[in-house]
């Protein structure tokens, strides 16, 4: 498991990949997601929600977006 997760790829890619994702972190640590353009933000967000990731925030700069995640410590 890893302290940190970087994707820097499509909402599709990330909502694809999110169990993988999710799955890679050890509890209590964090993914931030990024290269996700506006209109695909709430799919990547709400795969990453489903695949047990807790949203700590997220970043927007003109039409791109980042979502920054962890893995709760306990479930």
């Amino acid at each position: 498991a890893f302290d940190l997760v970087v994707a820097n790829i499509t909402a599709d890619v990330i909502a694809e990949l999110a169990p993988a994702i999710v799955g890679a972190l050890r509890p209590g640590a964090t993914a931030l997601c990024s290269g996700i353009i506006a209109e695909g933000f709430p799919h990547a967000v709400e795969a990453l929600l489903a695949a047990g990731a807790r949203l700590v925030d997220a970043l927007s700069d003109g039409d791109w977006r980042a979502v920054v995640v962890e893995r709760p410590s306990r479930p």
